[in-house]
């Protein structure tokens, strides 16, 4: 049975078709002994059927094999039929017709989209991920959530994830000031107070403190922008915490023999 299954799976689309088309030949034969409502539901089931191949033309030519077979049905009827009913059935038919194809072809070209645009976002992504992950120095994505500082970070490289000693949706977890150095704590958080009140960049030195217990110091790039009511920034960070060392050794020659 397994493979009938995948052969009736990847052919579905066809076999509808032709269910479908065979649904509309017989409708004629089978209908001969059926009256008008029996007809009516006959017919707004091969419409809807055929919509669902077609779309809206399927469902025009649908509505019109339908209004076609009940004109003759009541023009060789023995009996008489009120003419109101072939009025009736012409514009039920055509309404059902055009409602679900329309709604149908609306709901297929916004999926497919839908598609193009998630198949786009995902490439965007990629990209990103992959500029991102490529700039040498550390780079973080933060929010500014109040007046006094508090920041969260909402994405960081690998750069600054290997700077830590964190993984990434580790990182993410730690409250911002825990990895600054304790003498760091009040000047930072005046900093990013500034950078929530205007928008700008600011350049500056800190003292960061890895999960191993490790202080860095580091030279910050940062800046801050306003996206629908909230404070995001970016902020570049760069390890100088060997240049400072030298810097300091260079200092200390200078003054003593």
């Amino acid at each position: 049975m397994g493979p009938f299954f995948r052969i009736l799976n990847k052919n579905k689309k066809l076999l509808f078709i032709i269910v479908v088309v065979s649904y509309g030949v017989l409708i004629p034969f089978l209908s001969v002994n059926f009256g008008i409502p029996e007809r009516g539901i006959m017919g707004t089931i091969l419409i809807f059927l055929s919509t669902m191949v077609w779309g809206l033309t399927g469902g025009l030519t649908a509505a019109t094999y339908s209004i076609i077979n009940l004109g003759l049905y009541i023009s060789k009827s023995p009996r008489t039929i009120d003419p109101s009913f072939m009025i009736l059935g012409t514009f039920l038919y055509l309404f059902i017709g055009i409602a679900l194809g329309r709604l149908l072809d609306v709901t297929r070209d916004q999926k497919a989209h839908l598609v193009k645009l998630l198949e786009s976002l995902e490439q965007k992504e990629i990209k990103y991920r992959y500029l991102f992950d490529s700039i040498v120095d550390g780079l973080f994505v933060f929010e500014i959530s109040d007046v006094y500082g508090e920041i969260k970070i909402l994405s960081a490289n690998s750069i600054v994830c290997d700077m830590f000693g964190y993984e990434r949706e580790e990182l993410f977890k730690v409250p911002f000031y825990e990895l600054i150095d304790k003498n760091y704590q009040e000047r930072m958080k005046y900093i990013f107070s500034k950078l929530y009140h205007a928008e700008g960049e600011l350049l500056f030195e800190t003292t960061f403190v890895a999960k191993n217990g490790h202080k860095m110091v580091t030279e910050c790039h940062c800046n801050s922008y306003r996206k629908n009511g909230k404070v995001y920034g970016n902020c570049v960070v760069r390890d100088i915490t060997e240049r400072k060392k030298v810097e300091e050794k260079i200092k200390y020659l200078t003054f003593h023999d």
